[in-house]
């Protein structure tokens, strides 16, 4: 089946960015960039297409994600497949909110896509790979959480729970036990997060 015109746009806008980001490590699989980090992290660069009935349709944006392979296990959310997708990931955003160009910016699939894939390509350099920069490691996200009190696309209740798990993968069992308990006690907008964190503890063993 030949490709549509906004998959043929999607492509243009892809090519500035493989070339910017294939000389730092990234390897491009279908719509999204993987480079493995420390501890097993994956970095992620995904580019999402509007879906068909949304009103973003014949648009595009690009989403930055940080794969932590110990939450993802034990929550039952393993990527299995050849590429590590933002879906995967526990550290989220959009490249536009951190590279400043809006919190929720798309851009459309016509014929400025080469254009706007260069503006991308040079947003990513700029704040996209220093951001993921910042979660590169377990103990740097550690770092980031007591330094902002959250992880980025989370509330400070599941951030913590984040970090519990972290902690708990690493060996820090006595801080892990204490990031637990503060998580079933932190508001969290779900009356039944405290019992999740609870059950997954109990899968912890601690």
């Amino acid at each position: 089946m030949p490709a549509t015109r906004w998959q043929l746009a999607l492509r243009e806008a892809q090519a500035p960015v493989t070339r910017a980001l294939k000389s730092l490590g990234f390897k491009k699989i279908g719509n999204h960039y993987n480079r493995t980090a420390q501890d097993g992290l994956v970095q992620v660069v995904g580019f999402q297409s509007g879906q068909a009935v949304s009103i973003f349709h014949g648009n595009f944006t690009v989403n930055l994600g940080v794969y932590v392979p110990c939450i993802a296990e034990i929550e039952g959310n393993a990527a299995t497949g050849r590429s590590i997708t933002d879906a995967h990931c526990e550290i989220r955003s959009r490249l536009s909110e951190v590279a400043n160009l809006g919190r929720d910016k798309w851009w459309p699939l016509d014929e400025s896509a080469s254009q706007s894939g260069e503006l991308i390509a040079d947003a990513l350099l700029s704040h996209g790979v220093p951001f993921l920069g910042l979660y590169a490691s377990n103990a740097a996200i550690i770092d980031r959480f007591k330094h902002d009190g959250s992880l980025p696309f989370h509330n400070s209740a599941r951030s913590m729970l984040a970090v519990a798990i972290i902690q708990w993968s690493i060996g820090a069992t006595n801080e892990s036990r204490s990031m637990f308990e503060k998580a079933c006690i932190e508001p969290s907008n779900n009356s039944r997060f405290p019992e999740y964190v609870r059950k997954v503890k109990q899968q912890c063993q601690l």
